[in-house]
């Protein structure tokens, strides 16, 4: 059958801030005095709470969502940050002091090793369901799906982003022993490139290559402790950032970012717009979460814990109800639901290790 090649995007580092099983994320903000030294590891070291985690959960409806309508302003609107904030947040709760190793070590657990089991799992499935529909076994497409990149379309349109991630992860731990300018102007020459070589950036194994212009996200999101802590009128701030940062987009002042395929926007532009919209999600949701009852913090944080199995396995379920790049109310309500309840059950079951890291 014709797979539907989808528009490039997810989700999170579900990772950063895991310490030994657990999730750490910055508590909502309450302190007015900025941090001594940029590079304190305040946000990483507090315990954890629950408005980063209602990020990623937006953010993972922003990328259901994009893979449900792949077209036109609103969905420009969501590709303008749901991707770059997922890698913001991964500078955001940035832990220094760790080895190369270490970092490899740690980023497998959480990354490589459900990026593989799903891969199998949903591979299994995907030719199991071609065969009963009297097709043939879809060879190119699972072999396009272990390559990876801009080669894994539906059902595995999300599944670029895992390993991106972890090779941005190491290189910036790779990059640490280094003068912090010598980072950001890889990243740069990074940015450059894809300009003129996105698409083949993108089309590397795994998408490796795509790791060298997504580190300026991860430089960005390490940056923005200080800047948060400097922000005065937070909650106005923040709605203003994320409403300005939307309609330059939709608009057409500024493009909407396809990392997948290698496309960072406007040059410059998109990455500066992208960033403040996800300093915007974080100085509101910050404040939001300094009002909700602990039920929707708790609520959050479980939700959370099992995005990354929701961001794996969402593009499955479009594959089988077929849906077309017009969208649908129904078919991105089963996107967001059902993947989030096949997670809460294997967040209970003995394959959660392996499913989800």
């Amino acid at each position: 059958m014709d797979l539907l090649a989808t528009r490039g995007d997810p989700v999170s580092d579900f990772s950063v801030g895991r310490v030994r099983g657990r999730h750490l994320a910055v508590p909502p903000i309450r302190h007015s005095a900025a941090p001594s030294n940029r590079h304190s590891e305040a946000p990483s070291s507090r315990a954890r709470a629950a408005d980063l985690d209602a990020i990623r959960l937006t953010g993972i409806a922003a990328v259901v969502v994009g893979h449900v309508w792949t077209s036109g302003p609103f969905t420009d609107a969501l590709f303008a940050w749901h991707v770059p904030v997922f890698f913001i947040l991964t500078g955001y709760l940035w832990k220094s002091g760790r080895t190369v190793r270490d970092e490899i070590s740690r980023r497998s657990k959480t990354l490589l090793v459900p990026y593989v089991a799903w891969l199998a799992v949903l591979s299994v499935a995907f030719a199991s369901v071609e065969y009963l529909r009297g097709g043939s076994l879809p060879v190119e497409a699972l072999r396009n799906a272990v390559y990876g990149g801009a080669f894994a379309v539906r059902p595995y349109s999300a599944f670029w982003f895992v390993p991106v991630l972890f090779f941005t992860a190491v290189l910036f731990r790779w990059l640490e022993r280094f003068p912090p300018w010598m980072a950001w102007i890889i990243a740069g020459l990074g940015l450059a490139a894809s300009v003129f070589a996105g698409e083949v950036m993108a089309k590397t194994p795994l998408g490796i290559a795509l790791a060298v212009p997504c580190l300026v996200f991860v430089l960005v999101g390490r940056a923005l402790p200080a800047m948060v802590h400097r922000v005065r009128y937070k909650t106005a701030v923040g709605v203003g950032l994320v409403l300005a940062g939307v309609a330059l987009t939709v608009g057409g002042v500024v493009q909407p970012l396809n990392m997948k395929d290698g496309d960072f926007g406007t040059v410059a532009l998109s990455v500066v717009n992208a960033s403040a919209i996800s300093l915007g999600l974080i100085l509101v949701f910050a404040a939001l979460y300094r009002m909700v009852s602990p039920a929707v913090n708790r609520l959050t944080i479980q939700l959370a814990s099992a995005g990354l199995v929701v961001v794996l396995t969402h593009a499955f379920f479009l594959y089988l109800l077929n849906t077309p790049a017009s969208g649908s109310i129904f078919d991105a309500v089963v996107a967001l639901a059902v993947p989030f309840a096949l997670a809460l059950l294997v967040l209970r079951s003995p394959l959660r290790r392996w499913l989800v890291g």
